[in-house]
Formats: structure tokens, C-alpha cells, sequence
């Protein structure tokens, strides 16, 4: 007799408690406390895109070894100005980046442009040899046919910045001097060798990927043709009714989310502005939330609930995982940028520039900060093994799971893919994370395991921090 309302007060407290928690991270995100980065934060994102437009010119360089003509390049060129432009919005009185913008602006023959950015510059206090190097720039991209003197005057400045052997290439040649231009050619198609070691690194990974994508994707039509001439077709399996509950579910995903917060803002605080974004803080909030939302549904739902990991037909599972990865990973990718793009082109042309800088991974910080391979591994290992179990376990064990008790797949499939993309915080990229957050339920929906989504989510966190360590190298 007394069970029951002793059962009710103990259930009406697990509400209150956790709409507290949903309330706090309500006002986390309506009033983002500490959300402003430090000046140093600041000027490393901007650091990290100048060294990306830096990748892309260096891409330039690269094309043309591979046979690739100058003109055919001129999208590389594209993106260094999107790239730098961005590096600005970050850290708007960077000198560096002011002059390879410049840079960049000559090489795409916008000359007014790179001149009116470099006479700003130049009423600004600079030191003697700087100021001298920027007139001397200056009056190289201003003449039509600049004297030997001059860009020899303005070489070694130039030299220090990625498009600096483009210019003098194209100054030289303006100016008769066949021979000094073809040094400075050398010279851009020796800044275009640093890249070449990751980038066919990168294009290797990509290959593998594709490749076990195209297999995987072989094997599947061909069981398909299999099923449909046997006459023994494939259908999803029905209703999950060993998953855990919706309560547990919404409870789960409001604790990860509250104590990520918290364990963030702690950080913050406790730790130095430089290492505000280090490892300590990216790895610590994500994984110290999401044991405990997963150790909470572990302890709340009935002994009878499952989370979805099944080790038998292990390798089996992770193969198709794989393959998927390298099916999807090129067009998601894919579409990620071009979304990008089309933003920073359209916020860019207007006056007002960027309301938000782009979306930043959480991890680009920490690995590109990192200065040790090691330290590196150690994050990679997080990134690609980690992470994903912890999220698979989060957003397709408990929540797809729980709304799969309910709903057929395709509904419950969106929904949870829904709230993966809004967990992420990526205002921007929702559509890629939609389309990631509906293949990896449908992986766990047809092969019973989260090994096969936890496999796929890791290969592609693998192929991004692949493109990571070869743009901000």
C-alpha cells in the first residue's frame, strides 16, 4: 500500500530535477555565458584559416606539377580568398593575413582591391623593414611592367608568404626576365611539394574508402539480386521492444547535453585562456557527459532493455560499416562544402560581413594545437573509436531505439537524425549530419549492432581529420 505513492514522489522528483536540467540548457543557448571566445581564441581560429588559404594556394602549385595549367587552378585561388577573408572575420587586425589576402586578390586580378587593403595597412605603425617591404610589394603589383630592381627589391618579402612566388613569377615575367621567373616558378612548385606527402596520404585514404564503399555496395546488389530471384526478400526488422524507454531517452539526451555544459564552463575557467580549447577540454565534457546519460539509462530502464551491442558477427558488421563510410563519405562531404561555400559567398559579398564565423569541429582546435604525433595519435584514437561508440550508443542505441518502439523506421530514423544534428550545434551543415544521422540507424537498424553505425561514424571521423591534418598543416 505504501509502494505507490512512495513510487510517485520519487517519479515526480526525476521530473523536476531533469526539467531543471532542460531549462539550464535552454539558457545556455539563449544566453551562451562565456560563449565569446578569448582574444587568443580568437586569433588562433584566425591563424587556422590563414593557414588554410595558405594549403590552397600551395594546392595551386601542386596542380601545376601534376600538368594542371595556371588558369585551371583558379578555383584553389578561390577558396585561399574565401579562406582568408574568414581568417579576417576572426581576427580582423592580423597583418599576415591582411597581405596574403592582397596577395591572393592580385593573383586573381583584382589589383584595386589588393591595393586598397594594402594602403590601409600601411597607415597603421609598422616596423621599418615591414613598411619597406609592403611599399616595395605595392609598387610591383601597381606597375604593369615593373623594373628588375623593384622586384628584386621586394622579393625576399614576398617570398614569406604563400602566393609570394605567384606574384614574382608574374612580375618577372611582366617584366622580360625569363629566367627569374622560371626560379620563381620553382620556387611556388617547391611550396606546392610540401603538400604533396599529405595530400597523396589524403587522396590514399580517400581511395581505400571509396574503394571498400564500392565493394560493399557490389556485395549488396548482388544479395539483393540474389533475395529477389530465390523469391527470399529482404524487410527490415519490426518494433525494437527491448529498447529502453522514451523517459529514459529524452533523460538521457537532457544529461549529456546539461553536463557538457557544465563540465565546459568549468574548464573555462579553470583553465588558462591558451588552453581553453586543449585536450583536457575537448575531450573531457563529451566523454564524461555521455558515460553518464549512458550510465543513467543503464540504472533507470528494466533489466529487460537493451543498448545494442551485439559482438556476434563482429567483423561482419564492421566491414559494412566501413563500406558505408566510403560510399557516403565523398558526397557528404561534398555537400558540406558546397553549403559553406554558398554561405561565406553570400555573407561575405554584404557590407556587414559575417554574422558567425562558420561552424568550427570542436577537434580542428585541439589537433591542429597539438604538437606531438603521439599527443596526435591519442586524439585520433578518441576521434575515430571513442567519440562515435559513446554517440552511436547515445543517438541510435537510446534514442532511435526508443522511438523505434514506437514508430516505423523511416520516421524514427529522421527524428533521431534530427536531434543528432541539433546535438551538434551546426547551424550551418544540418543537411550532412541529416543524411549521416539516417544512414547510421538504418546500419543499426538492418544488422542488429551498433558495431556497424560505431565502424561507419569512425571511418568518417578518420577521412575528416585526414582533410584537417593536410588543410592546417
Amino acid at each position: 500500500m505504501q509502494d505507490a505513492p512512495q513510487s510517485d514522489w520519487r517519479s515526480s522528483l526525476r521530473t523536476i530535477v531533469f526539467a531543471a536540467m532542460a531549462a539550464g540548457v535552454l539558457v545556455s543557448l539563449a544566453f551562451p555565458f562565456g560563449a565569446l571566445p578569448a582574444d587568443s581564441y580568437a586569433r588562433g581560429r584566425g591563424e587556422r584559416y590563414r593557414r588554410a588559404g595558405d594549403t590552397f594556394v600551395r594546392m595551386l602549385y601542386l596542380s601545376q606539377l601534376a600538368g594542371m595549367r595556371e588558369g585551371q587552378g583558379k578555383q584553389f585561388l578561390e577558396q585561399a580568398r574565401l579562406q582568408y577573408l574568414v581568417s579576417l572575420e576572426a581576427a580582423p587586425e592580423e597583418e599576415r593575413t591582411l597581405i596574403s589576402l592582397a596577395l591572393v586578390l592580385s593573383a586573381l586580378d583584382q589589383k584595386s582591391e589588393a591595393a586598397v587593403g594594402l594602403y590601409n595597412l600601411l597607415r597603421q605603425e609598422l616596423p621599418p623593414a615591414e613598411r619597406q617591404g609592403l611599399i616595395a610589394t605595392l609598387t610591383v603589383l601597381g606597375s604593369q611592367q615593373p623594373s628588375p630592381q623593384e622586384i628584386d627589391h621586394a622579393a625576399d618579402y614576398l617570398r614569406t608568404f604563400a602566393a609570394g612566388p605567384l606574384i614574382l613569377a608574374r612580375a618577372y615575367e611582366r617584366a622580360g626576365r625569363s629566367d627569374a621567373a622560371a626560379q620563381a616558378w620553382d620556387a611556388a612548385r617547391a611550396e606546392g611539394l610540401r603538400l604533396a606527402a599529405p595530400a597523396m596520404a589524403m587522396v590514399a585514404i580517400c581511395g581505400v574508402l571509396l574503394a571498400a564503399g564500392m565493394i560493399g555496395l557490389a556485395v549488396f546488389i548482388i544479395g539483393r539480386v540474389r533475395d529477389i530471384r530465390s523469391g527470399a526478400g529482404r524487410s527490415l526488422p519490426g518494433p525494437q521492444p527491448h529498447a529502453c524507454r522514451a523517459r529514459e531517452a529524452v533523460e538521457a539526451l537532457i544529461l549529456w547535453l546539461f553536463l557538457a555544459q557544465v563540465c565546459r564552463l568549468t574548464l573555462d575557467r579553470m583553465l588558462p585562456a591558451e588552453r581553453a580549447a586543449g585536450t583536457l577540454a575537448f575531450l573531457l565534457p563529451g566523454v564524461a557527459a555521455g558515460l553518464a546519460a549512458i550510465g543513467w539509462v543503464w540504472l533507470a530502464s528494466p533489466r529487460s532493455a537493451r543498448l545494442g551491442w551485439r559482438l556476434p558477427g563482429a567483423w561482419r558488421r564492421l566491414i559494412a560499416g566501413i563500406s558505408a563510410a566510403g560510399l557516403f563519405a565523398l558526397p557528404v562531404i561534398g555537400l558540406n562544402q558546397i553549403i559553406q561555400n554558398l554561405y561565406l559567398r553570400y555573407a561575405l559579398s554584404q557590407q556587414t560581413g559575417l554574422r558567425a564565423l562558420p561552424e568550427e569541429h570542436p577537434l580542428i582546435p585541439v589537433i591542429t594545437g597539438v604538437p606531438t604525433w603521439p599527443s596526435k595519435v591519442v586524439l585520433i584514437v578518441a576521434a575515430c573509436a571513442v567519440v562515435p561508440a559513446l554517440e552511436e550508443t547515445l543517438f541510435r542505441g537510446i534514442i532511435y531505439g526508443a522511438l523505434r518502439r514506437e514508430w516505423s523506421f523511416a520516421p524514427a530514423a529522421l527524428a533521431s537524425a534530427l536531434v543528432f544534428a541539433v546535438a551538434h550545434l551546426s547551424a550551418i551543415p544540418v543537411a550532412p549530419y541529416l543524411v549521416l544521422g539516417v544512414l547510421f540507424a538504418y546500419l543499426y537498424e538492418r544488422y542488429g549492432s551498433l558495431l556497424a553505425p560505431w565502424a561507419a561514424h569512425g571511418a568518417f571521423n578518420g577521412f575528416n581529420l585526414a582533410i584537417v591534418l593536410t588543410l592546417y598543416r
